[in-house]
């Protein structure tokens, strides 16, 4: 559950992202770059808005906003949450895939919002909502068994698409890309000065943190798990883009290429990493703390760096992998606990 673990930081951040309508140009980008002065985005929004984002092979596209978006289909649990932070949910119209815990201060709210699937919705699912904005991550604007569609589509129904340049495939997004989305967002919706104050803060933060954490010698290895089906370990690669960023401010390089869901022991001791991030997510059938237990326990382990030092960390979900605040809430929080007293 996400939360602002350092008193030290300011409390509220939060975060959104970036998209595409009208195609201009096929050339890949790494991230959102918006085709907005750094002055437009102090004043108030100037409709049409035209805004340069990417689809999920990173073709660039420019997207086009008449109006503020009045009904949004968001896809992921971190625009989701951003949404709310900003003050949005009444425009929320449907919600997929939620996986985590809402934060504390809008989890009542986002308890009530209305639910069209509880993974990756379908196209048919989102069109059921009758969006004017759908919002989500990369790799779920596709047409494959876990993809909602692609931009390139719903550009054709005139449906305004937004992905965060945090969550891109074909670039090397970084954390200070949420900061990014947020100003975005602002523009999108003609809510600047909110989002602007909120993005501030944002990285405001992030610099903190990064203070902090200068001069720790980097290049140890991390595995991130998570269970598969409550008897199988699962892992993330080096292709979890944002994840690989997230390790790297904290000292750490991802320990395998691989992706998967059938980690075994022996790959574990094969990789030799220095720390074990567990990921829980929510209805787990695995217990996530009895998990920990017993990988500390196994005889086999004990001679793996993160076991023999008792670094195995659980994290949420969203606190890591959610591509919002909470993901930057999460990195402060996990930096608290590898390095105690750290801020």
């Amino acid at each position: 559950m996400c939360r602002s673990l350092l008193p030290v930081l300011p409390g509220s951040l939060f975060c959104l992202g970036a998209c595409s309508k009208s195609r201009e140009a096929s050339t890949a980008t790494e991230t959102g770059a918006e085709v907005v002065s750094a002055e437009a985005k102090a004043a108030g929004t100037v409709y049409p808005l035209r805004l340069e984002n990417f689809d999920a092979a990173g073709n660039s596209y420019t997207q086009v906003f008449t109006k503020a978006p009045e009904r949004v289909v968001a896809t992921t649990q971190g625009s989701i949450e951003a949404l709310l932070k900003l003050g949005l949910g009444s425009r929320i119209v449907g919600v997929a895939n939620i996986i985590s815990d809402f934060p504390d201060d809008i989890r009542a709210e986002g308890e009530r919002l209305p639910i069209i699937s509880n993974q990756w919705p379908p196209m048919e699912l989102v069109l059921g909502a009758s969006p004017d904005l759908v919002m989500g991550r990369a790799m779920d604007f596709n047409e494959g068994e876990y993809g909602l569609g692609t931009v390139e589509t719903y550009t054709g129904m005139g449906i305004n698409s937004y992905i965060w340049a945090s969550s891109s495939l074909t670039g090397n997004p970084v954390l200070e890309d949420i900061v990014d989305d947020i100003r975005n967002i602002g523009l999108i919706f003609d809510i600047q000065p909110a989002a602007n104050a909120f993005a501030g803060e944002l990285q405001e933060n992030l610099d903190r943190l990064k203070a902090a954490l200068a001069g720790r010698p980097g290049g140890k290895k991390a595995l991130m798990i998570t269970d598969f089906d409550g008897s199988t370990y699962g892992q993330y690669g080096a292709k979890a883009k944002l994840q690989n960023d997230f390790l790297g401010k904290l000292g750490f390089v991802n320990a395998t290429e691989q992706a998967g869901s059938s980690l075994g022991l022996e790959t574990m001791i094969a990789l030799n990493p220095d720390m074990i991030i567990y990921i829980n997510y929510a209805d787990s059938p695995l217990n996530a703390q009895a998990a920990i237990d017993g990988l500390l326990a196994e005889a086999s382990l004990q001679n793996v760096p993160a076991v023999a030092n008792r670094q195995i960390f659980l994290v949420p979900f969203n606190d890591i992998m959610g591509h919002g605040y909470c993901t930057i809430e999460g990195l402060a929080g996990l930096a608290e606990q590898i390095y105690p007293g750290l801020m």
